[in-house]
């Protein structure tokens, strides 16, 4: 029986912020002298409420085009909400959370982005016709004239099968096709839509149309769920055999991101070349363990429960000679969505007939719903494994943290209120030398605190240095080398004729910076991220057990014992979100090649063996080693600016994250200690029913307290039964 963390615990760790946040509202009126302190555990509070509202676990549908992706996500939502059909149905990244109603959002990319995207475009593609004038896509004449140049454009130059012009070419169709339809709300600078439950055809218009799916910079669908978790946002991706490379580099963003990627493979088509290379390239970049494979069983296209059983078998054979050894459950996904929606209302006829068709074949069926049953249980146990745990944990340790502080004041000032004047007047010249010994002892702790910070900063800077500059044949530089060496020429780039000289390695130069640019950049930013995945808990583990010597210093000079659970647990950065530095190589063309080189190879083309070199074509190989030995030798360059970057402007950062949230922890300890020392010395013992009152609303403030404290240290992550 497989089991998930139960996502009910998430309201009950809310509801222990929130008496959290009113004791500590209390406590400013108990011990209004610390309220600014107090009022930073408000604000660290108010953070965690927002962190664990907004929380979620992005699930990503994956596969090649037509492979039944949105038909898997409509039956796991028990709603035909996706469009479903024949041809590329989905042209842009569709995210779905829970909701309490039906509806849909867009929004639009701001009008300063498309221009800013149209305009270079433009001059990329049309540098010599355009010069230095601007265009704009909001402007009629300039979006007039640009039609034409792309109509000449077409006419005169070969659009080739490799692509070469698919980028700037089909993007400049894209956004003058696209914002036709988009005008309207441009206009009116409307940038955010929203579409009611009756609204949805229009909704999906938006996402199936690829002129128009140019401009969208979010699309987000909710829905009341009812297999799935709350937290879970589901995401249907175009396929990734999809035609256009920008759509295609879109989805592929996706999966970094994502901790489950479920692969869709079609049964009537079986593993097909276009999944051989999309699994071949999933497994280069790191991400094979994060795949769940389903085979979307055609109840219509197999004769027999033995011919699925076949088909089951095959599959699962080519994946294992790939390397996959996951489990792959084979159902039909169109099935078990009617299944669910005639459950709610009748279906159309020709579902209906095609339903009471697959209820004569029992066998089929038995199969499918016994794989359907076993894919859902997977799918809860991995989304509760992946999502509750880091969660309620780190939620748990942080409430703590403010706990255990909030205690150690109310104590303080507890002592404060019972000690008597005598008491006070005799220790009055020891305080303050114990608390000048306290402020020095703060400010050692201070200067190691910053020496352990410099020290993991530098060994830590070592490691980003040798990470880089690894050698083996697995190491990231040997990898970025190896895809530039890799890169060959088609013969059939340029067209058969022309009489622009400079055309060709115009044409040479566009091909190279689109094919090899985004090929280094995806791979060194999912390696970097995979290697800073590893680094941080390597940073979090050592920067602790380096910072162990500080307790013990802290416990001689206060007298005060460090518990023990939080000697080892100290507060982390809240960082689930880590952006990374972007990784560029989008240098203008014209900085890649030296000018002396640009005309050599130009005279070369002006000499009088032109018509021999074009006809013969035996430059290409001189320019396509010129092009792979200026990419290498400006690869050095780009990785070091980025290794710097990676160091300073986001390791260093880190750190000193670290470094102030321990500094807090230890100068909260601290000044606990001297305000309970400065509370006596000052003869802060209230006399009367004044003092009584207060030492009351302390009690009970304690007493929330330690129950509070007490249901955190029973706190363990419980399961049920999916």
């Amino acid at each position: 029986m497989t089991s998930t963390p139960d996502p009910a615990q998430l309201s009950s760790l809310h509801a222990r912020l929130e008496t959290m946040n009113n004791i500590v509202r209390g406590l400013r009126i108990t011990i209004p002298e610390e309220q600014s302190k107090l009022d930073k555990w408000l604000a660290t509070i108010h953070e965690l409420l927002r962190f664990s509202d907004q929380f979620s676990l992005p699930v990503t549908v994956i596969g090649p085009v037509k492979s039944g992706k949105s038909t898997l996500l409509n039956t796991l939502l028990g709603q035909n909400i996706l469009p479903m059909g024949a041809g590329i149905t989905t042209t842009f990244v569709t995210a779905i959370h829970h909701g309490n109603d039906l509806h849909g959002e867009i929004s639009l990319i701001p009008p300063d982005q498309a221009d800013n995207l149209f305009q270079k475009s433009c001059h990329f593609l049309f540098a010599s016709e355009l010069g230095e004038s601007e265009v704009s896509l909001f402007e009629p004449d300039d979006r007039q004239r640009i039609k034409q140049l792309l109509e000449d454009f077409s006419q005169k130059t070969t659009l080739t099968r490799h692509g070469s012009f698919d980028r700037d070419y089909q993007l400049l169709k894209n956004f003058l096709t696209g914002y036709g339809s988009l005008a309207d709300y441009y206009q009116r600078e409307q940038l955010n839509l929203s579409f009611s439950q009756e609204q949805l055809e229009q909704f999906r218009g938006f996402i199936t149309n690829e002129p128009v799916s140019t401009f969208l910079e979010q699309a987000t669908v909710f829905f009341p769920f009812t297999i799935l978790p709350k937290y879970v946002v589901m995401q249907d991706c175009q396929g990734l055999d999809t035609p256009s490379p920008g759509q295609q580099a879109l989805a592929i963003q996706q999966l970094a991101t994502s901790p489950i990627l479920i692969y869709v493979i079609s049964s009537r088509m079986g593993l097909r070349q276009a999944d051989y290379h999309l699994l071949e390239h999933l497994h280069d970049l790191g991400l094979a363990s994060k795949l769940l494979f389903v085979l979307n069983y055609d109840l219509t296209e197999h004769p027999s429960r033995e011919k699925m059983d076949e088909i089951l078998n095959r599959c699962r054979q080519e994946l294992a000679e790939l390397g996959f050894n996951q489990p792959c459950y084979a159902f039909s996904a169109l099935y078990h969505l009617y299944d669910r929606l005639r459950k709610e209302n009748p279906l159309g006829k020709s579902e209906e007939q095609r339903w009471l068709f697959w209820q004569e074949e029992s066998e089929k069926l038995e199969l499918s719903a016994t794989n359907w049953e076993s894919f859902t249980a997977r799918l809860l146990e991995l989304t509760g494994k992946q999502a509750d745990e880091a969660l309620l944990q780190h939620l748990n340790s942080r409430i703590m943290h403010i706990a255990s502080r909030a205690h150690y004041l109310i104590t303080a000032r507890k002592k404060s209120l019972s000690l008597n004047q005598e008491e006070i007047d005799s220790s009055v010249d020891n305080y303050e030398e114990h608390k000048e010994k306290l402020r020095q002892v703060e400010e050692q702790l201070g200067t190691t605190l910053s020496s352990i910070t410099s020290q993991c900063e530098q060994e830590y800077f070592r490691k980003i240095e040798s990470w880089f500059n690894q050698t083996e044949e697995n190491g990231i530089r040997p990898l970025l080398h190896q895809i530039i060496n890799n890169y060959q020429l088609p013969d059939d780039l340029l067209p058969a004729k022309n009489r622009n000289p400079l055309l060709p390695l115009k044409l040479l130069e566009q091909h190279f910076q689109q094919v090899i640019h985004p090929q280094l950049q995806e791979k060194l930013e999912i390696s970097i991220h995979q290697f800073w995945q590893t680094l941080e808990k390597e940073i979090q583990s050592t920067y602790s057990s380096r910072c162990t010597s500080l307790f013990f210093l802290l416990e001689k000079a206060t007298g005060n014992k460090v518990d023990n659970q939080e000697r080892h647990n100290l507060p982390v950065p809240i960082n689930w979100d880590s952006n990374l530095p972007k990784f560029s190589f989008s240098d203008p063309l014209a900085e890649r090649f030296s000018t002396v080189s640009k005309f050599s190879l130009i005279g070369k083309l002006l000499s009088d063996k032109l018509k021999q070199l074009r006809k013969k074509r035996s430059w290409n190989n001189t320019i396509s080693n010129q092009l792979q030995q200026q990419a290498r030798n400006e690869l050095k360059g780009r990785l070091l600016d980025y290794q710097e970057r990676l160091k300073f402007l986001f390791l260093r950062p880190y750190l000193e994250k670290y470094e102030h949230l321990i500094s807090d922890y230890l100068a909260d300890f601290i000044h606990i200690s001297t305000l309970e020392m400065s509370h006596q010395q000052n003869g802060l013992h209230a006399q009367g029913q004044q003092q009584e009152e207060l030492f009351e609303i302390l009690d009970n403030q304690e007493n929330e307290l330690e129950q509070l404290i007490e249901s955190l240290n029973n706190f363990t992550i419980t399961a049920t039964n999916p």
